[in-house]
């Protein structure tokens, strides 16, 4: 799993501009139906669900069959909550070797990163 950077080079935010936001955003846009990223400081997972590679459905079986509650929510990229790209889903570390080995089971390739904007922030 390769450290993409996430987003190297976003450097001159404007004040009160939500950094996690931001972050979603452009991890939505990279993102395509057969890739997953996990972000190590949200410790979140960011997919694509589609009929040929059924990430949700995945998560839900993995999680499940560890007794976890499996809570898959959508990236709200606006400021109002209308648009919605792409879902996100919180993971516990303990939680990681079996939803990436189904991940990677079912085709899916999964990169891990770490954003230098949210560590200036803080994250």
């Amino acid at each position: 799993m390769a450290d993409r950077g996430c987003l190297t080079g976003l450097v001159n935010l404007q004040p009160n501009v939500d950094e996690v936001r931001i972050y979603e955003a452009r991890i939505a846009i990279q993102l395509d139906c057969g890739e997953a990223i996990y972000c190590d400081q949200l410790k979140r997972l960011y997919f694509f669900d589609s009929s040929d590679k059924p990430i949700g459905a995945t998560l839900s079986s993995v999680l499940n069959g560890m007794g976890r509650q499996t809570e898959i929510q959508p990236v709200l990229i606006d400021e109002h909550g209308f648009i919605a790209v792409g879902k996100r889903i919180d993971l516990e570390e303990n939680t990681l070797v079996p939803v990436f080995a189904a991940l990677r089971l079912i085709g899916v390739k999964v990169t891990r990163g770490i954003s230098d904007v949210l560590q200036r922030a803080g994250y």
